[in-house]
């Protein structure tokens, strides 16, 4: 089936060889792990974020506080992030990244926890594989 790999040398999304941008299986209930596709944007300059959280929740509640996960694993783990914007939290306080848009222009944005929620305009799982 059609699914969505994430390359760990460029941190982006890659087809693998019948991929699409459709998750094709999500299971009702049991244990496993989301991978979650976060999108942040100012004016037409974007960047993206994915990370996997893994339990026993679905849906809306393993997306509704993305933010505090990204900011947590970032601090904690960072290695767990991976971003196609070089996301990266400074200093416990302060997020950086680096937006690109549709001409290949780019934006250095920054901010705090907050600043950073209100750059978020998407949220989306891209993929779920169960615990077996």
């Amino acid at each position: 089936m059609d699914r969505i790999e994430i390359a760990p040398d460029t941190a982006s999304p890659v087809k693998s060889d019948n991929a699409t941008k459709t998750m094709y299986n999500y299971a009702p209930y049991g244990f496993g792990e989301h991978t979650i596709k976060i999108t942040i944007q100012r004016w037409d300059f974007r960047g993206h974020i994915w990370v996997k959280v893994g339990g026993n929740c679905r849906g809306i509640s393993v997306m509704s506080d993305i933010a505090d996960t990204i900011w947590e694993l970032a601090l904690c783990d960072p290695s767990e992030i991976k971003s196609d914007c070089n996301f990266k939290i400074d200093d416990d306080f302060w997020y950086t990244a680096v937006l690109t848009n549709k001409q290949g222009d780019t934006l250095n944005d920054c901010g705090d926890q907050h600043e950073f929620e209100d750059a978020i305009v998407g949220i989306e799982i891209v993929d779920y594989k169960p615990k077996k």
